[in-house]
């Protein structure tokens, strides 16, 4: 069995000793290093496959590490983790990591990716540590390290650390990253709101607004601020002037725009809206949302005065609901409302919501996916769709 052992050892070292070789020559040749070229490492790839973490450190502390070896073994543990092997990727970084034949500027790198594996096993606290340090360390790594500092206490709902951590960005926050602090900001300033502090509520509002003026959230906040102070016609006037800001959450934002404007007495000025907004955004929800004043307006029959040249068709949404008011006044006989039980039921199971980021599918709408926990990415699937094929919408 030892003697098993080592003629692996050999057969691996052989393969990295032909790497140096190949390097080498391949500096002169002007050829790419053999750490970019997968089926050089296929050998290697193969033995760790059919090894556990123990057999694998028992090696790796066999194989030297040296400045030259150093892109090899890093190579190797990318691939693991581009499988998902984690543990595996973690072995390898940790047995290099601190060696002294290594440069500095490469043991940060080692580091940086050492602390991404206890990321991706869930070890935050490590993970956490590893970071900060490569933080304080000013070097190249910095803001690479202060996006998954950012993510962790994102995970644990830190919102005040992922905001401290968040503005060390400065101008080199990419957009992706300023619509998540955004809603970092939005969680402080609800958490501010429960504490009846609203100046500070107002603040961590306006905070959010800088790092992102687009996120329908805000507005939507500012807008049930405003109403819980009783103050329903500026509420429903800063949804209006929103509206056309964020054209994906019109499903959220068009119902409460209704019930401010009811309560603010300017009902006309939302119909006036919902026509503007057609014009514009022929989608599910603002039709919807058109259909609803037509019943109001008209009970009897509402699609009579329902205008379909915004739309090629009624969307499910429209349909639903209108099967709905019919069946609640049909008097035929008694298999007619049970069919319209199944149609609006078979309707509905549609999921109403999805990430385009993952493809999480809900019933219910949420700021941030549950799975993915991409921010913003969870939207209403139909007006989703609707928006993504109609070239002349801006999303």
């Amino acid at each position: 069995m030892l003697t098993q052992e080592w003629d692996i050892v050999l057969l691996l070292v052989a393969t990295i000793a032909g790497y140096i070789l190949g390097r080498t020559s391949g500096h002169r040749e002007g050829k790419s290093e053999f750490s970019t070229d997968p089926s050089r490492l296929q050998s290697l790839i193969q033995w760790f496959d059919l090894h556990n973490e123990s057999d694998i450190q028992n090696l790796l502390q066999k194989l030297e590490v040296t400045q030259e070896t150093i892109e090899t073994h890093l190579a190797i543990a990318s691939m693991f983790r581009k499988k998902g092997e984690f543990t595996k990727s973690l072995a390898i970084h940790q047995n290099i990591f601190g060696r002294p034949a290594i440069d500095s500027e490469i043991n940060l790198r080692v580091q940086f990716e050492l602390a991404c594996d206890f990321l991706s096993l869930g070890m935050m606290n490590r993970a956490e540590s590893l970071f900060n340090e490569l933080i304080d360390s000013h070097s190249s790594l910095k803001y690479r390290s202060i996006d998954k500092l950012v993510q962790i206490h994102d995970i644990e709902k830190d919102w005040e650390s992922c905001v401290r951590i968040g503005e060390i960005f400065g101008r080199k926050i990419r957009h992706d990253q300023a619509k998540r602090l955004s809603h970092h900001y939005c969680e402080l300033s609800l958490i501010a709101q429960k504490n009846n502090n609203f100046i500070e509520s107002e603040r961590f509002l306006k905070k959010a607004l800088t790092h992102n003026n687009l996120n329908a959230r805000v507005w939507l906040l500012k807008a049930y601020f405003e109403a819980e102070q009783g103050d329903y016609k500026s509420a429903y006037k800063i949804l209006a002037k929103s509206a056309n800001k964020s054209p994906g959450f019109l499903s959220e934002m068009l119902p409460m725009a209704l019930k401010y404007a009811k309560e603010g007495g300017v009902e006309q000025k939302y119909n006036s809206l919902i026509d503007k907004l057609l014009e514009k955004y022929p989608l599910s929800s603002v039709q919807l949302a058109r259909l609803e004043l037509n019943h109001q307006q008209h009970p009897e029959n509402p699609l009579d005065f329902f205008d379909l040249s915004h739309g090629k068709k009624p969307s499910k949404k429209v349909v639903t609901r209108l099967l709905g008011w019919y069946q609640q006044r049909t008097e035929t006989s008694k298999t007619v409302p049970i069919i319209f039980d199944w149609l609006i039921v078979l309707l509905k199971q549609e999921s109403r919501y999805q990430c385009n980021s993952c493809g999480f599918e809900s019933s219910n709408h949420s700021w941030q996916c549950p799975q993915c926990k991409a921010w913003d990415s969870v939207q209403d699937r139909e007006d989703r769709l609707q928006l993504a094929n109609n070239d002349k919408i801006k999303l």
